[in-house]
């Protein structure tokens, strides 16, 4: 635990941006984390948010998010599909991506391996862009710009403990994206590796420590590190910082604490400030969704019964 703390604590740089995928963005969406994590729960999950990001900046924009993940097969198989739709001020985005994970038993626990492919279509807006080069033949002939995308994750749990790594852009294109989309450009591939330990502090309450770190191949990092705690699975709340960049707060509440039939839906709430020069130009993003439950049929039931493990990725 030590060397892995201190090999992640050598990336204390900042990853300029909105947050990527990986972290407080959509993170109650398990598979879009890591897709190693497309179904390993014991329930049908769906997902549906709505996120303002940059809000109160001439840059603002919406996110839509849906998603939708289950188990298979006793468990050992995961299959999900997400959907995002970005709305921005130059560029409409749309993003669809499946996602697959297979399970194996350890004596000391299991491997979880996932692959995602995904088809993004943008279409920009040229009078809106501001380029530095307009004599850039690929930016003067810029319209519409249609890829395919594809990540690779594994994950090994072990009682308390998650250790994952996941790699963006296994196929990157050929055409460099650079000049649009700075370091979450399709042709630098991403690596980011994480640990999740979980504490159960009493009977009610559960504190969930998540810490993360990626590079990509345009040589930026980031570090982030989340502290979640839940209250009886049914209120979470956590903090997020990154590093030099953004801090955030999210949390969310099953409904059943409202009502009794309300019990497979929970809202879920984020709020995310930027940090120093950053928050001069994004200001502050929201997050809002609700997720859905399904109970699984006696068919997907687990192989092996044991107690329902608390964890803010279950919300």
């Amino acid at each position: 635990m030590r060397l892995f703390t201190a090999t992640i604590l050598l990336f204390p740089a900042i990853f300029w941006g909105q947050q990527t995928p990986y972290i407080t963005q959509f993170f109650n969406i398990k598979q879009n984390i890591n897709p190693a994590l497309t179904g390993i729960g014991e329930k049908v999950s769906g997902f549906i948010a709505l996120r303002q990001n940059w809000a109160n900046t001439p840059i603002n924009y919406l996110t839509n998010i849906v998603s939708l993940e289950s188990p298979f097969s006793q468990q050992r198989i995961g299959l999900g599909v997400i959907a995002i739709q970005d709305n921005l001020p130059t560029e409409r985005k749309i993003i669809l991506r499946g996602n697959a994970s297979y399970k194996i038993n350890l004596l000391s626990g299991f491997m979880i391996f996932g692959l995602s492919a995904g088809y993004i279509h943008s279409r920009f807006d040229a009078q809106q862009l501001q380029i530095k080069d307009p004599s850039d033949p690929f930016l003067i002939s810029i319209h519409n710009i249609n890829y395919f995308s594809s990540s690779f994750g594994a994950a090994y749990k072990r009682d308390t403990y998650i250790l994952g790594v996941c790699i963006k852009n296994l196929n990157r294109p050929s055409t460099n994206y650079n000049t649009l989309y700075g370091s979450n450009s399709p042709t630098n591939r991403i690596y980011a590796f994480y640990i999740e330990k979980k504490i159960i502090l009493s009977q009610a309450l559960t504190l969930l420590n998540y810490l993360q770190t990626a590079y990509s191949t345009k040589q930026d990092c980031y570090l982030s590190f989340i502290p979640y705690i839940t209250y009886k699975n049914d209120i979470s709340l956590g903090l997020a910082y990154r590093t030099n960049t953004t801090i955030s707060i999210m949390g969310s509440m099953r409904l059943s604490r409202l009502a009794q039939n309300l019990d497979n839906l929970s809202i879920c709430y984020a709020y995310e400030h930027g940090l120093g020069k950053l928050n001069n130009v994004t200001k502050n993003t929201h997050e809002i969704g609700i997720k859905i439950d399904f109970e699984l049929s006696p068919k997907l039931k687990a192989i092996e019964k044991k107690p329902k493990e608390v964890s803010p990725l279950d919300f």
